[in-house]
């Protein structure tokens, strides 16, 4: 049906487990491990926000416990699809990295019209995160070192200094098995 529809990833094809944070990397903003595991229904790579946004995902899990990797972290592995609202449109990009503050977006054509301010979102590509999900907006636009590509700036909206709370998007997969035994027609 969603093929059909062509819809992406939604926020409701997931179940909400609401965690407090027990331990935080306070020195470089990369890990923090929270009070949710295996007992729980906590898997590897479930996506972890606040109201404001993304945070991190799931890296690992013990019965009691899970460790969440933040977005903050220095890990060239961690490639996320993104897009930017931009007017009517939409540019999709990599979010590839954290410093100074900022993330850093690339894969941007330089023939693409990017206002400061814009909301970046992810994009449901890949599906490790659904769609939608706030990332943060945008604060600078820059060029490549060959001047074909735009680089953007994104701060976030969630301050990784302050909070004590966090939720687990679950992946609610009971409307799959639904769709094994209907047929339409």
């Amino acid at each position: 049906m969603k093929k059909t529809l062509d819809l992406n990833n939604t926020l409701v094809e997931y179940d909400y487990i609401n965690a407090t944070v027990i331990s935080k990397d306070v020195n470089n903003l990369e890990y923090i491990i929270i009070d949710k595991g295996e007992n729980d229904g906590i898997k590897v790579d479930y996506p972890v926000v606040l109201k404001e946004g993304l945070i991190g995902k799931v890296i690992s899990t013990s019965l009691y416990t899970s460790t969440v990797r933040l977005l903050t972290a220095n890990n060239s592995n961690d490639k996320i699809s993104v897009k930017i609202k931009s007017g009517d449109e939409y540019i999709y990009g990599l979010l590839n990295g954290y410093s100074n503050n900022k993330y850093k977006i690339e894969g941007i054509s330089y023939n693409k019209n990017i206002e400061l301010s814009s909301i970046v979102t992810t994009t449901g590509l890949g599906e490790l995160f659904p769609a939608g999900i706030v990332i943060g907006k945008v604060t600078g636009i820059s060029t490549d070192q060959f001047d074909l590509s735009y680089i953007i700036e994104v701060e976030p909206l969630v301050d990784f200094n302050d909070f004590n709370y966090v939720t687990i998007l679950k992946r609610d997969v009971s409307w799959l098995y639904l769709l094994q035994f209907c047929h339409f027609y």
